[in-house]
């Protein structure tokens, strides 16, 4: 389980409740499905943290997800806040691959970031 502080727990939870932020899909503009399989994951694993037995835990503001059955990334928008440099450099990898980022608002509406 994530262990930030109580603060960073609370701003996380209220995030997420609002579902804001943005979903990273392992879909490219050219069409193509992203490899390596395992992108997400990778992606995610620069905020994620190893508990006692070694197992990977991701912080919820960044932490891989499934939509419409591509992998994907969720980057919660106050990890631009929290962690600068983790949000940019999803961002970043998102921009470079030239993958699709959708925004999450508070009504819950998906729509493409030109």
């Amino acid at each position: 389980m994530y262990q930030g502080s109580d603060q960073q727990k609370e701003v996380i939870k209220s995030a997420m409740s609002k579902k804001i932020g943005h979903i990273v899909i392992g879909f490219t503009r050219n069409s193509k499905i992203f490899r390596p399989s395992d992108w997400a994951e990778r992606v995610a694993s620069v905020c994620g943290l190893f508990d006692v037995n070694c197992r990977l835990h991701y912080n919820p503001m960044l932490r891989p997800i499934t939509h419409n059955d591509l992998s994907g990334l969720y980057i919660a928008h106050e990890l631009e806040k929290l962690n600068p440099d983790a949000y940019h450099f999803a961002m970043d990898f998102a921009h470079r691959n030239q993958l699709q980022i959708l925004k999450l608002g508070t009504t819950e509406v998906l729509h493409e970031v030109a």
